[in-house]
């Protein structure tokens, strides 16, 4: 089941994915003036979206479950609970525009193929929960432009690449600046796993290094403890 490639469906109600709902190019733009909710299908590998947009006036949008998504996710206005929600972004020339906090959110390209996901420039989406880039096929996931604030755990579940890949430079950014204790996670190996930029700017908790973290893109220091372990 998938939206018709024109137009777009208002919802001022209330909104449910079901995991075997295929997305479309149309639009949801959630507009209510009152309370929401977005529930999503409990799949990180299946399910899909078509282009949302968050534009409201007034009441909360409370994000439910697991939803998953290969289409733009545009925040406007509006208060967004994400409780304790994961966003599954499966890059697929998609962007991600509008600075807002989201939960749990996993980044995972489920392809052969490599693909781009966008962080719009300008926008700073912060991941209050768990940052996951986990794909669970064999393509790479380019992260571009915008910025990722991480404050939790950043867990990188495979060795392929995130940052710059063979023909492609990956131009976003993990700031990683959670105010408690975080651990960053790698699983590359010597000579394959890449990241995008990363820069460590804590005010207060400690980050600890766990794994093998592998980069060619920039590593920047501003503030905070580091403990590096046996990493």
């Amino acid at each position: 089941t998938t939206i018709p490639a024109t137009g777009s469906i208002a919802a001022q109600g209330n909104i449910t994915q079901a995991d075997t709902f295929d997305g479309g190019t149309g639009r949801i733009e959630i507009t209510g003036t009152a309370n929401q909710t977005l529930t999503g299908g409990g799949s990180t590998s299946s399910g899909d979206l078509p282009d949302i947009e968050i534009d409201k006036s007034g009441g909360t949008l409370t994000l439910s479950s697991t939803i998953r998504t290969s289409s733009d996710w545009t925040w406007t206005a509006g208060t967004v609970a994400s409780g304790t929600s994961t966003v599954v972004f499966r890059p697929n020339s998609n962007t991600i525009t509008g600075s807002h906090t989201l939960n749990n959110v996993t980044i995972d390209n489920n392809s052969t193929s490599n693909f781009t996901i966008t962080i719009a420039s300008g926008t700073t989406l912060t991941v209050s929960g768990t940052l996951t880039l986990d794909n669970s096929n064999t393509g790479a996931s380019t992260i571009n432009t915008g910025t990722i604030a991480a404050q939790g755990d950043i867990t990188v579940a495979d060795f392929l690449n995130y940052g710059a890949t063979a023909g492609t430079n990956a131009s976003g950014k993990i700031l990683i600046n959670g105010t408690g204790n975080q651990t960053f996670t790698g699983s590359a190996i010597q000579t394959s796993g890449n990241l995008p930029d990363i820069e460590i700017d804590k005010s207060s908790g400690t980050l600890t290094l766990s794994g093998t973290l592998r980069t060619s893109s920039d590593w920047t220091w501003t503030a905070g403890t580091v403990a590096s372990g046996t990493s």
